[in-house]
């Protein structure tokens, strides 16, 4: 028990942005988990929550910043926040995924919205008459 209130109190003190990601990858997960929303929309939920949890969670504007300069830096912040977590998915735990068959399955590599069946077509005849 002591050693989950002393991770606790590391967890609550850890900047809110290492905070943000860790979210933002449970958010990813969770989506992907429910099956209601195309793996390729994921990346853009992801980088959208990171951005509006940073701009609501930011640290106070001091004194001498401008509230523009204040809100375009949170917004940047929150873009980078939000990006390194879907790359950090894309290129770090998803190869941990395969390598123990977690969350695996045929359209995992799919980054397009599938297309449509071709409709039937009739191919040329190429034989040769006699």
């Amino acid at each position: 028990m002591d050693k989950l209130i002393a991770f606790n109190d590391q967890l609550a003190g850890a900047p809110i942005g290492v905070l943000i990601f860790f979210m933002c990858i449970g958010l990813g997960y969770a989506i992907k988990s429910s099956h209601r929303i195309p793996n390729n929309i994921i990346p853009t939920c992801v980088i959208v929550l990171a951005i509006a949890l940073f701009m609501l969670g930011a640290p106070g504007q001091d004194a001498g910043v401008p509230m523009r300069v204040w809100l375009v830096r949170n917004f940047c912040i929150g873009t980078v926040i939000g990006f390194a977590a879907w790359m950090s998915h894309k290129f770090i735990l998803k190869r941990i995924e395969k390598k123990f068959g977690l969350f695996v399955t045929e359209d995992d590599d799919e980054t397009t919205a599938p297309l449509s069946e071709p409709k039937n077509q009739t191919t040329p005849n190429t034989d040769p008459k006699p």
